[in-house]
């Protein structure tokens, strides 16, 4: 299976290094931003660097497409996808608004392909473990659901300039979660957000849910927090017979080389009764586990389960409500 890389960012790279380790797969193209943007990515994987994207979809060159570009251009890339007959893997978020993304399942289904969103909190393993355990019933039915995710501002800060913001690249990560948790809200209420100076997207953000199963969520993301604030994911589950936690943290590195360490990293069962213990779980890389199964996807003619598009859609429908409720000042609308 040959696939082609649009992007030559960090995800791009990321992806670029896993896809060229996966069995039965080939990285047969990249193409970057402008006309030789592709090159130094595409010269070390040894694959054909695309001056722009209609080059990588007509010279036949690649069954599917991953697009790994800033969040404005992923409608019209994969739509174009699409029309040439390539199945296509996109990153999160599916699009920046709920008609382009409708736009994109109507166009994937006309032609006959498979389409993925790179929702990679699905594959995420300590995820993964806390929603086998509340499937299982092992603490009694969930009551109410707290998640953070929490960063400074990113060096691709350059993107919140075209339509992104910490809603659409954080917010949406944990929505996708209640979703798949709990089920889409039936209410939703965003209780505060920040701006930040000098940004038009709402980058601190604290938003209320409710479930039809009554479950109460409460999530905060940010883009607003120091420099030398760790970055922060928590997840929390408080249910009938005890509550389930997942909590990372990572800092940079002190000696002013680019990179993280880890700070802490538990995921947890404390019951109502008895002493709290480490939950088992198989760790796993999400990232490749999402390409692998997008892969599995195509190669056995099987729409995805995970990260369709469809979910995309349930989560990207919640975020742009959250936007409209920000944006207008009101408080509280059922969803």
């Amino acid at each position: 299976m040959r696939i082609g890389i649009v992007g030559t960012g960090n995800m791009a790279s990321l992806h670029a290094s896993i896809l060229s380790r996966l069995e039965r797969v080939r990285l047969t193209a990249l193409v970057g931003s402008g006309p030789g943007r592709a090159g130094p990515l595409a010269e070390k994987y040894d694959a054909r660097g695309c001056d722009c994207l209609e080059d990588l979809l007509e010279g036949g060159l690649v069954d599917a497409v991953d697009i790994c570009s800033p969040s404005n251009l992923h409608a019209e890339q994969a739509i174009l996808s699409f029309a040439a007959g390539k199945h296509v893997l996109c990153e999160k978020p599916i699009a920046l608004t709920v008609a382009d993304c409708d736009r994109m399942i109507e166009k994937a289904q006309a032609a006959g392909v498979k389409f993925m969103v790179g929702h990679t909190t699905r594959f995420w393993p300590e995820y993964v473990a806390i929603q086998r355990i509340l499937a299982e019933g092992r603490v009694g039915a969930p009551q109410a659901y707290y998640a953070c995710r929490l960063a400074s501002t990113p060096l691709w800060r350059k993107w919140f300039a075209q339509g992104s913001s910490a809603l659409y690249d954080l917010l949406i990560h944990d929505v996708d979660l209640f979703n798949c948790y709990f089920g889409k809200p039936k209410e939703v209420a965003a209780a505060i957000g920040k701006k930040g100076e000098g940004y038009d997207g709402w980058n601190h953000v604290q938003v209320a849910l409710l479930s039809h199963t009554n479950v109460i969520g409460q999530i905060e993301v940010s883009y607003l927090m120091p420099r030398c604030f760790p970055v922060t994911f928590e997840s929390r589950v408080l249910c009938e017979h005890g509550a389930l936690e997942y909590r990372f943290q990572r800092r940079r590195l002190a000696d002013g080389r680019y990179g993280f360490e880890t700070v802490h990293h538990a995921l947890k069962m404390y019951p109502t009764d008895g002493e709290p213990s480490d939950i088992a779980y198989q760790q796993v890389d999400a990232y490749e586990e999402e390409l692998s199964y997008f892969v599995k996807c195509v190669q056995n003619d099987t729409p995805p389960a995970l990260g369709s598009p469809e979910q995309a859609r349930e989560a990207l429908t919640v975020v742009e409500l959250v936007q409209t409720l920000l944006d207008s000042g009101t408080v509280k609308r059922d969803g």
